[in-house]
């Protein structure tokens, strides 16, 4: 994912005082019928995100987008004491999975833990990037 040219990587919807915001967020939802196994036939909802009144300028035609909602930080601080993996959940505690492995600026690995996609090692890492992109500090 490489960041868009004017808006960065995350579009900012709010503004500090005296600065409009990059764009806001339109969603809007279309219905999609789908058949379930027993043949019951269920509405569900598609969302459709668009981004309207851009301050600076228009989006790069070739811009993904990706919505999200930001995670709960509380008790985040528990995760940097749990184990590396188990991905066949052999300690039968009902819990199985396969860590995402960072690569460090020397060449080291880190075990990734906190992001959307485990995109941060620690605490420090996560919350640093969530200033910067997040709130723009």
């Amino acid at each position: 994912m490489r960041p868009a040219p004017v808006y960065g990587s995350q579009l900012q919807d709010a503004g500090i005082a005296g600065h409009a915001a990059e764009g806001h967020v339109e969603l809007s939802y279309r219905p999609v019928p789908v058949r379930l196994a027993d043949g019951q036939t269920v509405t569900l909802r598609k969302p459709r995100v668009r981004v309207g009144n851009l301050a600076y300028g228009p989006m790069a035609r070739a811009v993904r987008l990706s919505p999200r909602i930001a995670t709960a930080m509380i008790g985040l601080g528990l995760l940097e004491q749990i184990g590396a993996s188990d991905p066949f959940d052999q300690d039968g505690d009902g819990i199985s999975g396969r860590p995402r492995w960072l690569t460090t600026a020397n060449g080291g690995r880190r075990l990734g833990r906190f992001g959307w996609k485990a995109g941060a090692a620690d605490l420090q890492t996560q919350a640093a990037a969530a200033f910067s992109l997040d709130i723009g500090l």
